[in-house]
Parts: structure tokens; sequence; C-alpha cells
């Protein structure tokens, strides 16, 4: 592992181009996987300074909104000193708003992302 920060996203949806770019500027070493169980794996084996992860609203769900609370859960025990920022389509706002007094949200960054925006929360996680 290299001296560089770590950082874990969990993009259950499919990597955005614009996350690699932005972490590798910012100086992160990151970690990207495709669902929930292994974000919660990596960032109990990491302990990341950032979590970067999509919101995914399904009203399916019996007990919560979206897949951050299982989420959140993981974070508060296994790494509370971790940054989240949280990707979402601009719909989901109403949604997240709802969960932002569970867990400290860096930033939220909706899609389509934007590289230069991205890479400056990044570094301001740092």
């Amino acid at each position: 592992m290299s001296n560089s920060p770590s950082l874990v996203a969990v993009l259950e949806a499919g990597a955005d181009p614009a996350l690699a770019p932005a972490c590798r500027a910012a100086g992160y070493e990151a970690v990207v996987v495709s669902s929930m169980r292994k974000g919660l794996a990596e960032i109990r084996r990491r302990q990341p300074r950032v979590v970067v992860a999509e919101f995914i609203v399904n009203s399916n769900f019996p007990n919560r909104i979206s897949n951050f609370e299982t989420l959140f859960a993981g974070l508060q025990r296994d790494c509370p000193a971790a940054r989240f920022v949280a990707l979402l389509y601009p719909e989901d706002r109403e949604h997240l708003a709802r969960l932002q007094g569970r867990y400290p949200i860096h930033a939220a960054l909706t899609y389509p992302l934007d590289a230069d925006a991205l890479q400056g929360v990044l570094q301001a996680a740092g």
C-alpha cells in the first residue's frame, strides 16, 4: 500500500469516469467496490480518510430510505473519523436531506459529476 491517504468508493450502479482522475489529483489511493457488503469490508480493513458512495433510494426497502443507513451504521462503528461524500441524482436530494441528521455528510454531489468539483471536495476532505 502506498503512503497516499485511502479512499473507499461504493459504486453499486457503476463507476463514474470522473472519479478516478479526481481521486488521483486529490492525492488519494482509491479502492472502488460494487456492493455495500464489499464496501463495509474495505472500510473495516483500510480505515479510509474518505468514503464516497452512490445514494440509492428504493421504496422497497422495508425499514429504511436508502442504501446509506447500512453504510452509516458501519462507518459509525468501524471508521467514525472518515469524511463521507454522497453521489446522487438531483431528484433524490429531498430523500438525502432526511438522513443528514444521522451522519455528517461532508459533501453531496449530483450526477453528472463535475471532475473539478469532485476533486475540490476530495481535497477539502483531506
